[in-house]
């Protein structure tokens, strides 16, 4: 049996000096077998930072920019190239999720969701 290790972070991107927004994603920890699905939750409570990014980041590399969204049920949009069997939801400015039907090993690491109020991100396509 593959045993997959996803450990999830909320992350906040703030290019400026702000204060009061709060940024939850669930669960913390998942321990997931390979094969079995697996889906990470993100929530925001200031619809000002409608900005919205989730990046994956291995063991000893960066940050990878998995999904940038402006708006809330933009699932037309694509996933970043790489990370095309993830599927994503965000139902209002506040909320998304990824889901991941089948994860393999190589994909443990740490998912990392955050909000921004600028729309122009470093590396977005």
């Amino acid at each position: 049996m593959r045993i997959l290790f996803l450990l999830h972070a909320a992350l906040i991107y703030l290019p400026c000096l702000c204060v009061g927004v709060n940024v939850d994603q669930s669960p913390k920890l998942s321990v997931v077998e390979a094969g079995k699905p697996v889906e990470l939750q993100c929530n925001s409570d200031d619809s000002t930072y409608y900005v919205m990014l989730w990046y994956q980041q291995k063991p000893g590399q960066g940050l990878k920019l998995m999904r940038y969204s402006t708006a809330e049920k933009d699932e037309k949009e694509p996933m970043e190239e790489g990370f095309t069997s993830w599927k994503w939801n965000r139902p209002t400015l506040l909320e998304s999720s990824l889901k991941l039907d089948k994860p393999q090993l190589e994909d443990s690491a740490v998912y990392f969701c955050a909000v921004s109020t600028q729309s122009q991100i470093p590396g977005q396509r």
